[in-house]
């Protein structure tokens, strides 16, 4: 089975290779590409200022992480990841971050959830128009939430290949976000993208493919590369 990755254009070569190295034939494409918003990067260092103990900080990815490393290290608050390269990143910063074992949104709220803690007022550092589920599901929480966009991300005009590989080569599609699934119908017809399977990180993108047509999706257990490969393994057993 030759699997096409769907990955930011900094993650793509990285995750490829991973695929690879664990036996599964693997191509990327990267559709998506990230660069910092200053004004964005200014406005919450402003707002995390004087944030004590008693709020919430959630890093979405590791952009978000470099992004916001000059203010983040000195944060009294209680520190989340939502992956564990974006621990990684916070951690290099020496700052300790509570990870999801299910590196989703749904994984986040989740171990939330589980920590029981006395934090009502969040701030989610991530990149503009990007996971509105995590917000959503701490406001119906009784939370206040305030978003802070340190990044943008900009749709590729030129798409790229990790190789060049033609769409019948391709026997899955793996998807780590709504945008990156958007960026693939922005590229291609929906009814190249309709007749191949998908595998994808959680049942709100499961969700958005079958609004968009695509009947054959499988949902993995986490976003990381790791649970990528055993998700693809147990669909080619």
């Amino acid at each position: 089975m030759t699997v096409l990755v769907l990955r930011p254009r900094h993650k793509v070569d990285a995750s490829v290779a991973f695929f690879q190295q664990q036996g599964i034939a693997a191509l990327g494409w990267g559709l998506i590409e990230t660069l910092p918003d200053d004004g964005g990067i200014r406005h919450a260092r402003h707002q995390l200022a004087k944030v004590d103990d008693q709020h919430g900080i959630i890093v979405t990815s590791t952009v978000a992480a470099h992004a916001s490393a000059s203010f983040l290290a000195a944060t009294l608050a209680t520190v989340f990841a939502i992956g564990k390269s974006t621990a990684a990143v916070l951690d290099n910063l020496g700052i300790q971050a509570h990870t999801p074992e299910v590196e989703t949104s749904e994984g986040m709220l989740a171990l939330i959830d589980s920590l029981a803690l006395e934090c009502q007022h969040w701030f989610i550092l991530k990149g503009v128009g990007g996971r509105d589920a995590l917000a959503t599901g701490l406001q119906q929480r009784g939370n206040k939430v305030e978003e802070l966009a340190v990044y943008q991300r900009h749709v590729m005009a030129k798409p790229y290949q990790t190789q060049p590989w033609q769409w019948s080569e391709i026997q899955c599609i793996v998807a780590t976000s709504g945008a990156l699934i958007d960026a693939a119908f922005h590229h291609t017809p929906a009814s190249v993208l309709q007749s191949i399977p998908w595998a994808v990180v959680s049942e709100r993108l499961a969700g958005h493919l079958e609004r968009r047509g695509v009947t054959d999706v499988r949902v993995c257990n986490g976003a990381s590369d790791a649970a990528l490969v055993a998700c693809i393994r147990n669909k080619m057993e």
